[in-house]
């Protein structure tokens, strides 16, 4: 979840048919974060390169920690063949983490919104100012959809921040005018299904305007999350927008 910012997100499925594959006059930061995915990498490499292959320029930061299995030294080689591919990795014990981390523990919320803005202090230096679009992406998906995603950022119909893919999977990052709220306040009430919605998507039609969605894989406009950063536990500025929902009654 980002902060400091109110980003206008839309949420699609990224499932376009197209025949076109020239290469599109734009540039793009690809982006992820990993741990431990060493039987996913080569269909990722695979679907990366496919993708940055499609735009007139490109850069590529993915951030790793920890892995236990080949995953360091497979992104190390395949970034190797290629200049514009930037891998930073880490071994960093518990312990350090904990310091590193606003509840001083080491849940998966904040370890990954760790990981990402690392990645984020790395594509907001001055030298990606050129590239105006950045992919943030799981590594582990089976596939990645090229053709939607280069429809996606061609997409002019729309004002647009941020497109998230419409993955049904990923509820947990979503969050929309009629269900604002997640596990980062409702906790256990949300788990329990005492929040629980019935969330269907269309592939169709419109896109969605969202607060929050992820779905595996989004797009942002560089410009817009400019300031902005991860933070994978309630912060003072959330409390106060649930604060003001309340008050407005948009929470009753």
């Amino acid at each position: 979840m980002f902060r400091t910012k109110i980003l206008q997100f839309t949420c699609l499925l990224l499932v376009f048919s197209s025949a076109i594959f020239a290469k599109e006059n734009k540039k793009i930061i690809i982006c992820g974060v990993c741990k431990d995915i060493e039987k996913a990498i080569p269909v990722t490499t695979a679907s990366i390169d496919e993708l940055k292959g499609r735009f007139e320029d490109y850069r590529i930061v993915i951030y790793e920690n920890n892995s236990q299995d080949k995953t360091k030294e497979l992104l190390k080689a395949w970034g190797a063949k290629d200049p514009k591919i930037l891998i930073i990795s880490e071994d960093v014990s518990p312990k350090k983490l904990r310091t590193m981390t606003r509840t001083h523990k080491c849940p998966r919320t904040e370890m990954i919104a760790r990981a990402r803005n690392i990645v984020l202090e790395e594509i907001m230096k001055s030298r990606y100012d050129d590239f105006p679009y950045v992919i943030m992406a799981d590594l582990d998906m089976n596939s990645w959809d090229t053709e939607g995603i280069v429809a996606t950022i061609n997409n002019i119909t729309y004002e647009w921040d941020a497109v998230c893919a419409n993955g049904s999977y990923d509820r947990y990052a979503f969050r929309n005018e009629e269900y604002p709220l997640g596990a980062e306040l409702l906790g256990k009430k949300y788990w329990s299904h005492v929040y629980d919605f019935d969330l269907h998507l269309s592939t169709e039609g419109e896109w969605k305007r969202v607060y929050s969605a992820f779905g595996g894989l989004a797009v942002y406009k560089r410009d817009a999350i400019k300031g902005c950063r991860y933070e994978g536990v309630v912060t003072p500025q959330l409390e106060t927008l649930m604060e003001k929902w309340i008050e407005e009654g948009r929470l009753s």
